[in-house]
């Protein structure tokens, strides 16, 4: 299976939207809040798009999953709690990575996140951080096993805004 990766360009937000979706499903199963409240959107995408941030990987011309890798400071990684970054170097951030549910478990997912490293090497950066729910375990099962570490928490605000932060050194 070939998979190819480019720049999202906005005639891709339906396919995306359709990915993220079944993201959504598939993350209302483990009952948490994370992306059930119309979190991410088309206006998100718009604005990942247009700051060039947001990848489209696709397998037979088709779009199977999509992530963000963004190199603008994240203001609310600024005030960790319950713990530490691994490092005060600038960073990459990994943000709304989905994989079409009809290539769950292929390995796409590991591309995508090889594809962040890459992106932040190529841009002098050493560092990747990203958030996830506590109570999204199997995305956090993931991150460990590409060796992300707990770093603490962070707050985007609002009832369920908490969210397990955590950081890979490249």
């Amino acid at each position: 299976m070939e998979i190819q990766y480019r720049l999202a360009r906005e005639r891709d937000i339906p396919e995306i939207l359709a990915i993220i979706r079944q993201a959504q499903k598939s993350i209302g199963k483990l009952g948490i809040g994370q992306w059930q409240d119309g979190y991410p959107n088309r206006k998100v995408f718009e604005e990942d798009i247009r700051k060039e941030q947001c990848y489209v990987f696709a397998c037979s011309k088709q779009i199977a999953g999509v992530m963000v890798v963004s190199f603008e400071t994240e203001e609310c990684y600024q005030a960790l709690t319950g713990g530490t970054w691994l490092s005060k170097r600038p960073y990459g951030v990994l943000h709304r990575i989905a994989v079409a549910d009809s290539l769950r478990g292929s390995g796409l997912s590991d591309q995508m996140v090889e594809l962040a490293e890459i992106l932040c090497l190529q841009n002098g950066i050493s560092s990747l951080r990203v958030d996830t729910h506590e109570g999204n375990l199997p995305m956090r099962k993931f991150l460990k096993k590409h060796g992300f570490s707990l770093c603490g928490i962070v707050d985007y605000g609002g009832p369920d805004g908490k969210r397990i932060a955590l950081e890979k050194l490249l």
